[in-house]
């Protein structure tokens, strides 16, 4: 069977050495590091060899696509910290810096930077490590990554950016940050939604609410059918974040390009507390 020992090798014996190759690299013998320190096969007799850089690196290049993967951090961290190439990208293009911004790993990120690694690599999408950040929802990792010189309003194929990814799951302390050091807090995706909208649309009232309190923020933004932020809490029926954005000035009479308010909107969605708190606000505003 392709990969296993030889019938005359010890399981015991190989285990051992691999984890006396562990020692010898400086890292502990847990179960990750002993499937790193495998990285070199022994051939059989008579058989043709590569260099001995070449066949550490295939080897490493194994070990790291597998861990890439599995998303196993660990052991990226290990393959980074015995030569592996943080440019090494998985499928589709994502780079370790991406799946270390999304977990949040900032020792691993921080390693992956001091080994060269490029902060602004795109995956196959044009997503870059701060997008995955921002759907981490590290403060820190995102904070590292800035420091790098990511760029703060790098576009994805479709339109996102870091903030709007952010704003989408609900990360409000990600997305102040990301306002703070510069981000267009009215950036639109290919269909125009800003990152208001997608914080509305996921339910997100903690983010909705930290995003109101920017100046820099249109509650009036509307995407490619006319509709604002009010019109999709409208549309869901929440309550809530109706209630927040009209608190914060929401226009109640901007009608969509089909020539609805979103009072008749949550009416015609069947949210009739929601259509009736809107058109108590909009007589209040006569």
């Amino acid at each position: 069977m392709l990969g296993m020992p030889k019938p005359s090798d010890s399981l015991a014996a190989r285990v051992c050495q691999l984890a006396c190759a562990c020692l010898l690299m400086g890292a502990a013998a847990t179960p990750a590091a002993i499937a790193v320190a495998a990285t070199t096969e022994t051939p059989a007799p008579g058989a043709a060899t590569a260099s001995p850089t070449t066949a550490k690196e295939a080897a490493l290049r194994r070990r790291w696509d597998a861990a890439l993967k599995s998303k196993d951090l660990e052991t990226l961290a290990i393959l980074v910290a015995n030569g592996a190439d943080p440019a090494w990208t998985g499928q589709p293009g994502r780079t370790a810096l991406m799946y270390a911004a999304e977990g949040g790993d900032l020792e691993l990120v921080d390693a992956l930077l001091a080994a060269g690694a490029a902060v602004d690599a795109r995956n196959q999408y044009g997503g870059s490590a701060l997008m995955f950040a921002g759907k981490g929802g590290s403060t820190a990792v995102t904070e590292r990554l800035l420091e790098a010189g990511a760029d703060v309003n790098l576009v994805a194929d479709l339109g996102w950016t870091a903030l709007l990814v952010a704003a989408a799951k609900g990360n409000a302390e990600v997305s102040v940050l990301l306002i703070d050091r510069g981000a267009d807090a009215n950036a639109r995706d290919k269909n125009g939604w800003t990152p208001l909208m997608h914080a509305v649309s996921g339910r997100h009232a903690d983010t909705v609410a930290a995003l109101l309190k920017r100046s820099e923020v249109d509650p009036e933004a509307t995407e490619e059918n006319g509709s604002t932020a009010l019109h999709i809490a409208a549309l869901n029926g929440d309550e809530a974040i109706t209630r927040l954005l009209i608190e914060h000035g929401a226009d109640l009479e901007i009608r969509t390009s089909r020539g609805y308010t979103a009072a008749e909107v949550a009416s015609a969605a069947r949210h009739p507390e929601v259509a009736r708190l809107l058109r108590s606000a909009a007589e209040r505003q006569l």
